[in-house]
């Protein structure tokens, strides 16, 4: 089953029959990933057996599955310090971009006063940048330029997009925690959203530890992006998260 606007309705109804039980939905699939001495397909099926007929649901995890493994090794490619690795790090780094106001009825560009009371006609989208980068499609761009070329060095034409269109505009907004080695997936939907998005991805995003046998090695590195994503059937490879600590897995 592919993840479209179909089967995350399904699964988002999913949630909110069952958002009063303790522990709520997303967190039980996460304690279920989490669970080191437990095999990846063991997990899903620990879930399963906890949520039985919840298909839209298991899909969406699988999904997120793949995307947090993709993900994590991104960040590591982006750590290879050449060329390639520099130019990943500076969506990272700089994952905003600005954007031009624009009237919806006229469709001119308008002034507005901004919080320190200055007349702009330019705003800044926080995760607008990144979101090129985890949005390229090789059914919609050409190959030899970036942002798709950069992902074409580490993942196979197949494999992308990493994230849908639809997933970018209405399921996920994305932040950058350069200080931490581990991200999350928040659930910032409900009563208190604010945005567009359901969950809010929190990527680890921190300076690369001096390369060492006690920390991180190249080799370790590259062996981590090297990693299959999918099998012939569609499923996601074990291992989902790098061996090494000091490599940021992401989501999950």
């Amino acid at each position: 089953m592919k993840v479209n606007r179909e089967v995350l309705e399904q699964w988002w109804t999913k949630k909110q029959e069952l958002e009063n039980e303790k522990p709520p939905l997303l967190q039980r699939y996460r304690d279920a990933l989490q669970r080191e001495s437990m095999p990846l397909e063991q997990a899903v099926q620990k879930t399963k057996e906890e949520l039985p007929g919840d298909e839209a649901a298991h899909e969406f995890v699988r999904r997120l599955i793949k995307q947090s493994k993709q993900l994590s090794q991104l960040v590591a490619r982006s750590w290879f310090g050449d060329e390639v690795g520099l130019a990943i790090r500076d969506y990272f780094v700089k994952p905003y971009k600005t954007i031009d106001i624009i009237d919806a009825t006229s469709g001119t560009k308008i002034e507005i006063i901004d919080a320190d009371g200055r007349k702009t006609n330019k705003i800044k989208d926080a995760d607008g940048r990144l979101k090129e980068l985890l949005g390229a499609d090789p059914a919609k761009q050409h190959s030899n330029e970036p942002p798709l070329s950069l992902l074409l060095n580490i993942f196979e034409k197949d494999e992308l997009p990493l994230y849908s269109e639809y997933e970018l505009q209405v399921v996920y907004s994305f932040s950058v925690d350069l200080n931490n080695f581990e991200g999350s997936l928040d659930d910032i939907s409900g009563p208190s959203r604010t945005g567009d998005s359901y969950f809010n991805i929190v990527i680890p995003y921190p300076p690369r530890p001096a390369l060492s046998n006690v920390t991180v090695t190249m080799e370790e590195l590259e062996e981590w992006v090297q990693q299959q994503i999918l099998d012939e059937n569609g499923n996601v490879v074990p291992p989902i998260f790098p061996d090494n600590v000091y490599i940021p897995p992401t989501c999950c």
